[in-house]
């Protein structure tokens, strides 16, 4: 049911974040099979998406904020959340950078949710939509970095021929 809360707790298996699930029909994901875990994750997914989309709206709308956010704002706002989640990782070695503490980690997670809190917002007022956009993207990625060309290289897609 859209906008209800998900029942998905952390742990479930799932690797991969909410927001990047594709959206479904749910009349045609019920009749392909309706005891399918990997299409029930997936409505579960979209659920999730709306309901935060939803969340962030309404506290905007509840203090008022919207009128301070441009996308020149948002957009700015945005990059100083991605430095701050930066800074938690400068200096550190590689082998460092995976191994955080509890209570480091704790921080990330919360700057994780100041990006995407705004990046939610800069494109609701740009009216885009997030998961669209993903695709698209991931389709053109796919293009320029062919995997049997570039599996297991760094280099950009410039470099290969």
């Amino acid at each position: 049911m859209p906008g209800a809360p998900a029942s998905r707790e952390r742990g479930s298996g799932n690797a991969f974040p909410v927001l990047f699930c594709r959206e479904i029909d749910l009349g045609e994901a019920l009749r392909h099979n309706e005891s399918n875990n990997s299409v029930q994750e997936e409505m579960v997914a979209e659920t999730d998406f709306d309901r935060i989309r939803k969340q962030v709206r309404q506290f905007v709308v509840e203090r008022d904020w919207d009128q301070f956010h441009s996308p020149k704002n948002l957009s700015m706002a945005l990059i100083v959340e991605a430095a701050e989640l930066v800074e938690h990782f400068q200096w550190l070695t590689e082998e460092q950078s995976g191994k955080l503490s509890p209570e480091k980690l704790a921080e990330v997670e919360l700057e994780l949710a100041d990006i995407q809190i705004y990046l939610l917002s800069l494109a609701e007022k740009l009216q885009l939509d997030v998961i669209t956009a993903v695709e698209k993207k991931l389709a053109l990625n796919a293009e320029k970095y062919p995997a049997d060309k570039v599996r297991g290289s760094s280099r950009k897609y410039t470099e290969y021929k």
